[in-house]
This record gives C-alpha cells, structure tokens and sequence, in this order.
C-alpha cells in the first residue's frame, strides 16, 4: 500500500527515531503494567484480599483493554499515529499516579482499568508505524528491539518496583513511574507519520470500522493466530503476576528480593528477543511460514520448561532456590522471549498497510478475551480452591501452563494459512501502486 512517501521516510533517522521513542515508550508501558505483580502481597495485606481479589487488579486492566483496544486502532489508522501514541501514554501515566494515590479497593480498581484504557491503543499503533519505518526483509529483527523493551520494562517494573516498594511502601513505585511516560508521550508527537493511501488527489482513504473488522475475521492465519495466542497469552499474564507470590510464599522473600530473582531471570531473556527476530527472519527466507513456526517451538519450549519448574519449585521445603530452578527459569524466560518479535511481525504480514494498526489491535483483543484478562483471576480461584499458599498456587500455575500446550495445535492451523495469507496481502500492496 503506497503511503507518503513525500514526507515519510523508510529507514534513516527518522526511522530510528520513532524505534527508540516506542521502545522506550514500550519500556514504561510494562513498568506501569508488571509492578502490580511485585508489589500484590503487600496491597493484600493492606486491603485484606483474597488470592482472586488480588487477581482481579489485573484483569481489571486487561478488561479496559478488552473494550477500547480496537476501537482505539481504528481511530489511530483512520486519525494520526503518532498523536494517538502521545496522548495514550499521558493518559496512562496519569492513571498510575493516581494509582498511588487513592484510598480503598474500587477506587484502585477503578485506576487500573483507566490504565488499561490508555494502553489498549499504544501496541497496535507503535507496531504499525515501526513495521512501516522499516523494510520488510528486516521487520522482525527491528520489532525484536521494540519487543525487547517488554521484558526490560517488566526488569525495571518489578526491581525497581520491588525496592521501592520494600523501603518506603508499595504506594511510591507508582508515582515515580508516571513520569517518564508523560515526557515521552510529548517527544513522540515529534516522530514521523504515514496517511495510510491516498488518492489520486492526495486525500486519505480509510476503511470503516466494521468493514475493518471484516478483513481482518477473512484471513485464515489471523483467526487461528488469535485462538492460539489467546491461551498461550493467558498462561504468560498468570506467571508474570502470580510469579512473585509464588517465590514470597515458596521462599519467605520480600518483594524486594522476589523482584530482583525475576529480574535476574528477565535479564537471561533478553537474549531471546532480538536471538528470535534473526533466526525467524532467516526462517522466513526459506518458508513463508517461517515466522509463525518459529513462534510455535519457542513457544512449546517455554510451556514445558516451566511446568518443570514449578515441579522443581514443589520440592524446596522451605529451602533456597536449588540450582535447577535457577537453571529453567531462565531457560523459560529465554524461550518465551524468543516467540516475541516473530508473532507481532506475522500480524503485520498477512494484511495491506491500512490495516496493521488494527490487526494487532485485533489480536490484543482476542488474546484478552481469550486468556489474558482473565487467567489472572482464574489463578487466584483455583489457588483458594486448592487451599493457597505455595502449593495452591503452584497448583493453578501449573495447570495454565497445560492449557497453554493446547494453543500449539492453532498455531499449527495458522501455519499452514500463512503462505497463501501473505502473497494475498503483497498482491493486495502491488495493485494500488
């Protein structure tokens, strides 16, 4: 799809440009979202919660995303990219101050959802707007760099977050980490943008909402894509949270120290992300279907290795973290980090230029509605059902990591669409030209 190519640049400064301020707004997006998980048990102690009570603070958010992530995308193809980014992140930044702020459990709820609302729009539109900075040939490998800033954020989130929260309460983190997403929220009204097409006029064409909504249901990888990855993003959501629960009550940590254990584990994974865009991009060269295969072996790989894991967990009596739980955790974060950078480029793939915006703002919200809004909850449930505590709680882990198993076999149905998918959205491109 022909964008401006008068004033929008492929590649160069400007390229990097809007790479470092959506990476970086990336980083603060995860900050705001994962501290929630390090600093959870002292906000159950204050507010006297329940292990599902606890799980609700972040499907809560995940249910603001639910309801605004696509209407959000559209808004962004049809309105301007790097306005929309701008002002989601003042947004949520606000609503994490605030955060920190409030007195009482709805009103806490309430700040969360509001968080979620502003980062429902951010992903689908730094994601259109890297993949379009950039070549296809080296989209992976780039979004890789923009991926990589999800797990340095969840770092930052939960050591940061964990210190901060152990010396002067649970409350500061989230005022000190409304700051920078206010100020790159206005750098990035200074990045590059693209009319989505034009005619030949130079006006921009849009496509409507629903008619949006109909392209995107059409492509076969894009709806078993969204099944797979809605059970496997549910499974990811309820470690991330529940994670450092586990350690306090397996461990007697602090959530000083259980943030930093997982931000040693985090650290390990961060060769995953940018390790996963090469070797899917190399993948892709040789098969169209490279990308999403890659995805669903690193995928399989982290599904396995943490059920180890929390086995290996089961047996501590109390004991430090043995060697072998050090051992696959980080290889779980390493595998799980891998299938990053190679799942958003396949929703950008298969679908023309007006589009990509909202086919991964499409995804975000099946993966939500699909697993990652509510398996938080779900864990806390089944770990009061199971009795709490250590054993509870692992218990409920992991039996979401065997439903996660499962999204293998809609990861193997999309791959087969994938090819055909792609060569329609690159004959798509080439006609308007």
């Amino acid at each position: 799809m022909k964008l401006n190519s008068d004033t929008f640049k492929v590649g160069g400064r400007a390229a990097t440009y809007v790479l470092v301020i959506c990476s970086l707004l990336q980083l603060v997006n995860y900050m705001d979202r994962q501290v929630m998980g390090v600093v959870l048990v002292p906000v159950m102690k204050e507010f006297g919660l329940s292990d599902s009570e606890g799980g609700l603070l972040t499907t809560i958010l995940m249910v603001g995303v639910i309801i605004f992530v696509f209407p959000i995308a559209h808004l962004v193809d049809r309105w301007s990219r790097k306005k929309m980014i701008a002002l989601l992140a003042i947004s949520w930044s606000i609503f994490t101050f605030l955060t920190g702020i409030v007195r009482g459990f709805p009103l806490l709820l309430s700040m969360r959802f509001f968080v979620g609302i502003g980062e429902a729009g951010f992903s689908p539109a730094s994601t259109a707007l890297i993949s379009a900075s950039y070549p296809e040939q080296s989209r992976a490998q780039k979004l890789s760099i923009y991926a990589m800033f999800i797990t340095v954020g969840s770092i930052v989130g939960v050591v940061l977050g964990g210190f901060l929260s152990a010396g002067f309460g649970w409350r500061i983190p989230f005022l000190y980490f409304a700051i920078p997403g206010v100020i790159l929220g206005i750098l990035a009204l200074f990045m590059q943008d693209y009319k989505t097409r034009v005619d030949s006029k130079g006006a921009t064409q849009t496509i409507g909402f629903w008619e949006g909504v109909r392209r995107l249901a059409s492509v076969p990888s894009l709806r078993w894509l969204w099944l797979g990855n809605g059970l496997y993003t549910g499974f990811i959501y309820a470690v991330v949270v529940w994670m450092p629960a586990l350690l306090m009550r397996t461990y007697g940590f602090a959530e000083d120290k259980a943030g930093l254990v997982l931000g040693i584990i985090a650290v390990i994974g961060l060769v995953g992300v940018p390790l996963g865009g090469v070797l899917a991009d190399r993948m892709q060269k040789r098969t169209l279907k490279g990308r999403i295969s890659f995805s669903s072996a690193s995928i399989l790989a982290a599904a396995v290795i943490l059920l180890l894991a929390l086995v290996s967990m089961s047996n501590a009596d109390g004991q430090s973290i043995s060697v072998l739980t050090w051992i696959l955790l980080s290889l779980y974060g390493f595998t799980n980090t891998m299938a990053m950078a190679p799942l958003i480029a396949t929703t950008q793939d298969v679908v023309t230029p007006e589009l990509k915006s909202r086919s991964y703002g499409l995804m975000m919200l099946a993966q939500n509605v699909l697993g990652g809004a509510w398996s938080t909850l779900a864990v806390g449930a089944m770990s009061d059902a199971f009795g709490g505590g250590a054993q509870g709680l692992g218990l409920a882990l992991a039996i979401t990591a065997i439903v996660a198993l499962v999204s293998l076999v809609f990861w193997w149905i999309a791959s087969r669409h994938c090819p055909a998918d792609i060569r329609a959205a690159n004959n798509a491109t080439a006609a308007v030209h």
